[in-house]
């Protein structure tokens, strides 16, 4: 039952842009009504035609379809055609235009085009244009571009840039620029620059990074200045340090702290040497020019080993 009442809320939360956007077209010119009420789209105090009508306060019982909102808007689905600004609180809300003020919803919240405030939702944030301002969800959090705060219990998406903190239970990404922080329980993706700094339990990805990013298992990154810590520290140009188990990279210049550190320009040689007390020893350099680990192995076959029995103390 659980698990029908979620699937129905989400099919309702992601048709309803839909239906808003492909109704938002034609004569976009709204009358003014102070005050509406609405039970569900059609019974309302605007009759049929409230899609035209902009008001000030709006209580929507169950669901409202209603042209705009200029002031306060309560409700369990809150859906307005053309625009929206102010506060919502509800269930659900859905505009197809701005949004600028607060929204609040036990669900989702919508917002066509540009949103700046504050959104804060149980289960999904969604903007398909610049958010300015915080968003807070207990799922997930989607905008196109984004200048503020990103907080979710499972994951953050930004469709675009993205300057300010990202902060989720599993998952952070930005499809662009990212300037500020990221931090996520499993990983952090940036499709293009990452300024600032990562942190996240499993993995970082990005394709090019300035600044510092930790993970407890892989830094992966295709060009870097700056610090990489993790267990697997990878980049095709890196200029810094790498502290990791293994440091890997094309071109590399900088420091790299680690058991292995491999790179296409670094030192890559194999040495032998004996020693005063008969030892043969081989070792593997591998790091820069400049620094370097070397792991060896020595052996001297003039030691012998073996055990002489009658030297043995008596066993009883």
């Amino acid at each position: 039952m659980q698990f029908r009442i979620l699937l129905l809320s989400s099919v309702l939360l992601f048709s309803c842009p839909l239906i808003v956007y492909g109704q938002n077209g034609g004569d976009d010119e709204l009358h003014y009504r102070k005050v509406r009420l609405a039970l569900i789209p059609g019974l309302s105090t605007n009759g049929l035609d409230a899609p035209r009508y902009e008001a000030k306060y709006s209580l929507n019982v169950l669901m409202g379809y209603n042209g705009a909102l200029t002031g306060y808007e309560l409700g369990f689905v809150n859906i307005n055609r053309v625009y929206a600004r102010g506060i919502q609180i509800g269930g659900a809300h859905i505009s197809g235009g701005e949004t600028l003020g607060v929204q609040l919803a036990g669900l989702g919240t919508v917002s066509k085009t540009d949103m700046r405030g504050v959104q804060i939702s149980g289960w999904g944030n969604i903007s398909g244009g610049d958010m300015q301002g915080l968003q807070f969800a207990g799922l997930i959090n989607r905008g196109y571009e984004l200048q503020g705060i990103q907080s979710a219990g499972v994951a953050n998406i930004s469709r675009m840039e993205m300057q300010g903190i990202q902060s989720a239970g599993v998952l952070n990404f930005v499809n662009g620029s990212m300037q500020g922080i990221q931090a996520a329980d499993v990983a952090n993706f940036a499709s293009k620059e990452m300024e600032g700094i990562q942190a996240a339990g499993i993995a970082n990805v990005t394709r090019d990074q300035l600044g510092i990013s930790a993970a407890g298992v892989l830094n992966l990154t295709g060009r870097m200045q700056g610090i990489q810590i993790g267990t697997v520290n990878i980049t095709e140009r890196g200029q810094g340090m790498q502290i990791g188990v293994i440091n890997m990279g094309r071109e590399f210049r900088g420091v790299p702290v680690g058991l292995i550190s491999y790179y296409g320009d670094g030192r890559k040689n194999i040495d032998i040497w004996t020693s005063d007390g008969g030892f043969t020893h081989v070792g593997l350099n591998l790091g820069t020019r400049r620094i370097y680990n070397m792991v060896s192995a020595g052996y001297n076959p003039l030691i012998n080993d073996r055990v002489d029995d009658r030297k043995l103390p008596n066993a009883r």
